[in-house]
């Protein structure tokens, strides 16, 4: 049975990781390649605020090559444009995400691939976030979190790894696997790792950012920044 070449669309994050896992296991596609998208100004990943260096790291541990799109925000859907149409172009027919539930989003990146004669795999998709965030933990996979809306949670969370005792934390607001944007991930290890990601902490920082839901408000998130070790 001919398999269908997919690449994955990868923030380095606990939902990307779960989904992946997923398909490495789903007979009926063949993910070789992940892409991961960049700030030009800052070499970290949108909103996570990863390092490039470290999302490289996390790639070779998981044996997969690594694309890396670098964009400024006003020209995002042209350089995503470029890299589906060199996916297309060298025989993929889909491409892979961590969505779980918001199909605006779904929509606008289905909206994307159609023009490209490619298709999205959503592997989480529709599936109940509890049952999402116990799996990724009962499978050992290990993450910490990276960033948070400084809106529904503190920066106390900024560091804590992803387990029983933080989902028990959480606001009953915030979904456990952070889907509305509540919090970000980076996974450093787990079943998929030849080997562990190492990093040192950094500081805790923070930014605002127009509310895009509110016209005139805004919100806070708190960074925490990963360090090559």
């Amino acid at each position: 049975m001919a398999k269908n070449r997919t690449f994955f669309h990868w923030s380095g994050g606990k939902d990307s990781m779960l989904a992946l896992h997923y398909m490495q296991a789903n007979p009926h596609y063949q993910v070789t390649k992940l892409l991961t998208n960049f700030s030009v100004e800052t070499k970290r990943v949108s909103m996570h605020g990863v390092r490039e260096i470290l999302i490289s790291k996390q790639v070779e541990a998981l044996g997969l090559p690594l694309d890396k799109m670098y964009y400024e925000n006003s020209d995002y859907e042209k350089r995503l444009d470029i890299e589906l149409a060199k996916a297309h172009e060298s025989g993929f027919t889909s491409v892979a995400y961590g969505d779980i539930f918001l199909r605006d989003l779904r929509d606008y990146r289905d909206n994307q691939l159609v023009r490209h004669q490619l298709t999205g795999v959503y592997p989480l998709w529709g599936k109940d976030s509890n049952m999402l965030i116990e799996d990724f933990i009962e499978l050992g996979y290990k993450s910490v979190i990276v960033c948070v809306d400084g809106g529904l949670l503190d920066k106390s969370y900024i560091g804590r790894t992803i387990d029983k005792d933080f989902l028990n934390s959480l606001p009953k607001e915030v979904d456990p696997c952070g889907e509305n944007g509540e919090f970000h991930s980076f996974v450093y290890d787990g079943p998929l790792f030849k080997t562990p990601v190492p990093f040192d902490f950094g500081n805790i920082s923070s930014k605002i950012y127009p509310n895009p839901m509110k016209v005139g408000e805004t919100m806070q998130f708190w960074y925490g920044d990963l360090i090559e070790k």
